[in-house]
């Protein structure tokens, strides 16, 4: 995930450390500016990698200030559980017996619980060992069910970090840098 790491002589993280009495309101901003910018910069990514998708990804990565104990730190965020596995790839269990991946339109806007009781039928092809979900009123697939599916990673956050590395503006580098020039000099440093 893309972060500002500032990186100086001395020891920029006992520095960091002393919290709000080190980072100025004015470092703050610079590094949720820089924070904003790489999460519009995961957006243009993401959107690219998922053409029609609903853009719930894309929107839900925030701008945070988290002051750790390893330092300071400003990225870009996403709360949504299924984001670390479409950017890095894997496989993904079901929590119950099946995964029901859709196959139309229709079926990738609804779960298939959300069908309504007796819309679907479940029908099994031993020969073919396969399970499969059809809509009663129009006896079309919806819904294949499997064990378990793997994806391939988008890699949308690495390709975010690079436009970040190449493109951040430098205005923001330099309030940074004059931020933390600060700190240093009024920590007896």
């Amino acid at each position: 995930m893309p972060n500002v790491k500032i990186s100086m002589a001395p020891a920029p993280g006992v520095i960091l450390r002393r919290a709000a009495s080190t980072i100025t309101p004015t470092l703050a901003k610079a590094l949720l500016k820089a924070a904003t910018i790489a999460s519009g910069f995961i957006m243009v990514e993401v959107v690219k990698r998922h053409p029609g998708e609903t853009g719930n990804l894309a929107g839900s990565f925030k701008a945070t200030f988290v002051d750790t104990p390893k330092g300071v730190s400003a990225g870009a965020l996403s709360d949504l559980p299924y984001a670390r596995i479409q950017n890095e790839g894997g496989t993904i269990l079901p929590k119950g017996k099946m995964l029901a991946v859709p196959v139309t339109p229709k079926a990738e806007k609804l779960w298939p619980r959300d069908w309504g009781e007796n819309k679907l039928d479940l029908v099994v092809n031993k020969k073919k060992n396969q399970a499969l979900l059809i809509e009663k009123a129009t006896d079309q697939l919806q819904y294949v069910l499997k064990a378990s599916v793997t994806i391939k990673g988008k890699r949308y956050l690495e390709a975010a970090a690079r436009k970040v590395e190449t493109e951040m503006p430098k205005q923001v580098m330099a309030d940074i840098a004059a931020e933390m020039k600060k700190a240093v000099e009024g920590s007896g440093g």
